[in-house]
Parts: structure tokens; sequence; C-alpha cells
């Protein structure tokens, strides 16, 4: 499992690299799922989206800029996720992920797991 969440790791940051900016919006949260929409353009389309399953514990902006020169998801430290579990009650066996804004603005969420949808979406236009 470990080696699963590293690679998503890795999959999500190389991705976010491949742009010069990005902005990260809420695009759905409920029990089952919280998705992170990811785009250049909004207004038009998301690039791709992070699904995390089955969150326990959401400590996100509704929406940010992302610094994609740097890492933009990983995994807390040690002390970050004990000090989170005593403040959260989070359930044991879930993972916490940690997400960062490009003013290095920590964010945190709890889930069971994440995954990465690599799909470009595209929004309808109203007609003019």
């Amino acid at each position: 499992m470990k080696t699963e969440v590293l690679n998503i790791l890795e999959l999500v940051n190389a991705r976010c690299k491949r742009h010069e900016w990005l902005d990260a919006y809420i695009t759905r949260a409920d029990t089952e799922v919280l998705v992170i929409s990811f785009s250049e353009d909004f207004c038009y389309y998301h690039n791709f989206s992070l699904r995390f399953v089955q969150p326990q514990f959401i400590s996100v902006n509704s929406m940010w800029r992302v610094n994609t020169r740097e890492q933009v998801l990983s995994l807390p430290t040690t002390e970050e996720a004990r000090q989170l579990k005593l403040k959260t009650g989070a359930v044991k066996g879930g993972t916490i992920y940690k997400l960062i804004d490009e003013d290095g603005i920590e964010m945190f969420v709890n889930s069971a797991s994440v995954e990465l949808d690599d799909t470009l979406v595209q929004y309808p236009q109203a007609s003019v």
C-alpha cells in the first residue's frame, strides 16, 4: 500500500509540473468522495482531478492557486500526522495527505485512498 501511495504522489506532482500554473477547486465533496480538480482555465475545462475515496477528515480551501514548481501533494511528517490524528480523532486505517498552495499554506485530507483521474473534462459552452 505504501508503494501505491508514493506512486500516486509522484504521478500527481509530475502532472502538476507540466503546467506553468494551475488553479485547484473542490468539484465534489460528500461522504463517498472528495474531488479536487486542477485547471488552467475553469471557464472551459479542467485538466485532471484527484479523488480522495471515503474522506474522514477534510481541511482544505474550496479553491486555491497551485505552485507547480513545488510538491503539490505529499504525506505529512510523522509529527504532523500525530497532531492531526489527536485533533481530529481520525480513524485508524486512513492515510493523511498534505496539499500545499502557492503561498505555502498546508491543507490536509484523511481518506481511505487517493486516485488520479488524468482526464481532460471540457465544460459545455452556452450559445451566443
